[in-house]
């Protein structure tokens, strides 16, 4: 016993903290069990308080009704003896402190002491009257002292012993309480609990069994054992139901991610194989276009070399046409080549300032000996009071008349072919013209007039055989058309004639309206150039203009006899063909900024090439060049490039380029913007723009919804190809943002995908907005022959 009892004290200071609610209720009985001892016990000294009051009421009343009348008759006697005798007797009742006898007749007041110190004295007074014959004589007063001090010692011993006594009793019950409650309540309860958190852990093997026997009638807490194994049971079902499930899920995930690679496998093969076959196309075409340009380089140079020779009026007369036909000859071969360009709309129109008169007239001239050899009749009429000069696509323009002409003869066998030309406003400044071409030749049925502009086809397979052509020819024309936001159309009777009618935008010009930019060969000093050419006939051609024009030129056939060439002899300028045996161009223009020793190290360097596709020029510019020019070579544009990279003539750059910079946050790339707008001109440069300005507007729905999604190869794949797009125009800010983007995207970095992507269409926006700023002409661009156009049509 006593080690249990030890065992019990070491386990107290702890119980509150492993017993809690056996604790609180333990704390709850001793509290109410103390308060109701607490209130017993002074109900009870109250009581007893009452009673003793009561005896001393008594004995007041005792000492009144039978010890008055006898002192009353030993003080008439005079009997001091018996007097004391009975005040002794009264004194002697319980807490009777003392007597005192008044007015008596004795010399002194009679009393008897108290025997013990009064604390709390109370005086009761009694008149003693004796009854004499003559009537009643008052003897004197007796005055009793009662000690109530003496009832409250009693009443607080008495009190103290019922509280303990009451208190004990109250903390047995207490303790046996909360034994009971400890064995039958709180023991099953901290049992339920560590079984609660046995099945909070997942252990769930063994269900809860209470330990005591069982009972005849469940209580509550078999109740309570019943419901937690009922829960303990649900909990395995439903663990055993989740697992079945994860493990469906598991195979579905495994079985769709199986078919999603497989599908992806399948898409990226396909998507490799487009994007191969792709840049096989763009491969071919840009082999095809450079193997062209290069003989007609050669062809046409040699013309603009016989033009400086003295010749008869005729024989000038005669080699213009030849040279207008060669140059018109160029462009077709262009636009063949770049007829997927066209159908995948990436063919921009370029706006240049042309006259009307001369468009027309041009056009007849190199169709009039077909139509002379047929002895057709070749008429033009021009409505009365359209302006003289217009802006617009004189390029597109010169390439569908040429085909709608050259087609109206090849299907005329007698008759005329008429060029009309009319617009819809002919006092304003902006307007529509309208081209008509009429003949008298064999007609088209008019089911076939539906299907006459898509190419390779033509009326029906007798045309082909009787007059040749591949049925690309109204195809071109219909794009080219579209292209300018115009339309084209067609009537026709067959056996009578056909008419064609397009109608493009223009702008009319002032009649005083400058037109020209170009260079005299008198505005330069003789210069010292490096031309390096590994094609001869490029090299005879570009010398001998040169040479006409005044410059002394060295030659350099590959791109190491060149590197030898400049360690030597210093240059004014250097003129680098991109296509050369053993370096490249742009190999070898690296190879001179980087050797120190070079003696050309700061030379101006411009690229002769025939591949000027945005690419191409950002490529140029990137490797140390200074300028592009396009074959084939213009004399006029290579000598006004010349002037502009030495400084002898202020660079082609349009208005806004040429504002207070230090004023100006522009973040383009102006460098690159001017190269493109010196190649391509203003108007195609600012058409590309707005063409990325779509893309982007389209683009940018698709990245917010790629990401709400988190479809990050989706973000990739659009970042990728919008950074092309601003890389290539020279958006830097946006490029930047979309190269970071498409890298966190690619490493699965979503949060860093939302970052980036926050602000893109503000920087987008901005520098989009800035590069149409840098492009805003400031006067009409320069007139262009079918040559320029054909170079614009490159890119």
């Amino acid at each position: 016993m006593l080690r249990a009892a030890e065992r019990w004290l070491r386990h107290l200071p702890g119980y509150r903290r492993e017993h809690p609610l056996a604790h609180r209720v333990t704390i709850y009985v001793l509290a109410c069990s103390l308060g109701f001892a607490l209130l017993s016990t002074a109900l009870q000294v109250a009581i007893e308080y009452r009673r003793e009051m009561r005896s001393i009421e008594e004995r007041i009343e005792l000492i009144r009704s039978s010890y008055l009348a006898s002192l009353a008759r030993s003080v008439w006697d005079l009997d001091e003896e018996q007097l004391r005798l009975q005040l002794q007797g009264i004194s002697d009742f319980p807490d009777i402190g003392g007597l005192r006898l008044d007015g008596a007749g004795f010399l002194t007041p009679f009393q008897i002491p108290a025997r013990r110190q009064v604390i709390v004295p109370i005086e009761h007074g009694f008149e003693l009257v004796y009854p004499a014959p003559e009537g009643d004589r008052s003897l004197g007063r007796l005055v009793v002292q009662t000690d109530r001090g003496a009832v409250f010692a009693r009443l607080g011993w008495s009190g103290l012993i019922i509280l303990l006594s009451q208190t004990l009793t109250v903390l047995l019950i207490a303790a046996a309480l909360v034994v009971v409650f400890q064995w039958f309540v709180t023991r099953h309860l901290e049992g339920m609990a560590r079984f609660a958190r046995l099945l909070g852990e997942g252990r769930l093997d063994a269900p809860l069994k209470l330990a005591r026997p069982p009972a005849a009638v469940p209580d509550e807490l078999d109740a309570v054992v019943a419901a937690l194994n009922d829960m303990q049971l649900a909990i395995r079902q439903d663990i055993s139901r989740r697992q079945l499930a994860h493990e469906r899920l598991l195979y579905s995930r495994d079985q769709f991610k199986e078919m999603v690679e497989k599908r992806t496998r399948s898409l990226q093969a396909a998507k490799d194989a487009a994007e191969a076959a792709n840049r096989a196309k763009s491969a071919f075409l840009a082999t095809m276009s450079h193997e062209i340009r290069t003989p007609m380089n050669g062809m046409l140079g040699m013309l603009q070399l016989l033009r400086h020779s003295e010749m008869p009026e005729k024989s000038r007369t005669q080699l213009d046409i030849l040279q207008r036909s060669g140059e018109l000859l160029l462009a077709t071969l262009n636009h063949v080549l770049d007829y997927a360009r066209i159908e995948e709309g990436a063919e921009i129109p370029q706006e240049e300032a042309f006259d009307l008169q001369e468009l027309v007239d041009n056009q007849l001239l190199l169709v009039a000996a077909a139509a002379g050899a047929k002895g057709l009749t070749l008429a033009a009429e021009i409505a009365p009071g359209l302006a003289g000069r217009y802006i617009g696509g004189a390029g597109s323009l010169r390439q569908i008349l040429g085909n709608l002409l050259s087609n109206a003869i090849k299907f005329t066998l007698e008759g005329e072919v008429r060029l009309r030309v009319d617009a819809d406003d002919k006092a304003g400044a902006a307007s529509r013209l309208r081209f008509e071409v009429s003949d008298t030749g064999i007609g088209i049925d008019e089911t076939q007039q539906a299907r006459i502009f898509e190419r390779f086809t033509q009326a029906d397979d007798t045309i082909t055989r009787r007059f040749g052509g591949s049925g690309l020819g109204l195809a071109i024309c219909r794009k080219l058309v579209e292209g300018l936001g115009g339309t084209i159309g067609v009537t026709s009777v067959p056996g009578e004639g056909s008419r064609f009618r397009l109608e493009v935008p223009v702008r009319a010009l002032p009649p005083e309206a400058s037109v020209t930019r170009s260079v005299a060969a008198a505005d330069l000093p003789s210069l010292s150039l490096l031309l390096v050419e590994d094609v001869e006939v490029n090299r005879l051609v570009l010398c001998g203009l040169l040479e006409h024009a005044g410059h002394l030129v060295c030659t350099a056939v590959d791109g190491r006899q060149a590197l030898d060439i400049c360690r030597q002899q210093g240059f004014d300028a250097i003129l680098m063909d991109m296509h050369l045996p053993i370096m490249s161009g742009s190999e070898v223009s690296r190879e001179i900024r980087s050797d120190p020793g070079n003696l050309n190290g700061a030379t101006p360097i411009i690229a002769l090439t025939a591949s000027v596709s945005p690419e191409d020029i950002r490529h140029c510019l990137g490797h140390g060049m200074d300028a592009v020019v396009a074959k084939p070579v213009r004399i006029e544009h290579l000598l006004q490039t010349l002037a502009e990279v030495l400084g002898l003539k202020e660079p082609f750059i349009p208005a806004p380029m040429r504002e207070n910079e230090a004023e100006r946050s522009v973040t383009v790339d102006r460098r690159l913007l001017v190269a493109h707008a010196r190649v391509f001109g203003c108007a195609r440069v600012r058409s590309l723009v707005a063409l990325l300005r779509e893309q982007a507007n389209a683009t940018l729905p698709q990245f917010t919804e790629a990401l709400e999604q988190g479809d990050l190869f989706e973000v990739q794949e659009l970042a990728h190809k919008l950074a092309g797009a601003c890389e290539m125009l020279g958006l830097r800010d946006s490029s930047e943002r979309l190269r970071a983007l498409e890298g966190k995207a690619g490493a699965d970095d979503v949060a860093g995908c939302r970052s980036t992507h926050d602000g893109l269409g503000i920087i987008l926006a901005r520098e989009l907005d800035e590069a149409g700023d840098c492009l805003q002409p400031d006067e009409p661009a320069p007139a262009a022959s079918g040559r320029d156009e054909m170079q614009g049509r490159a890119a």
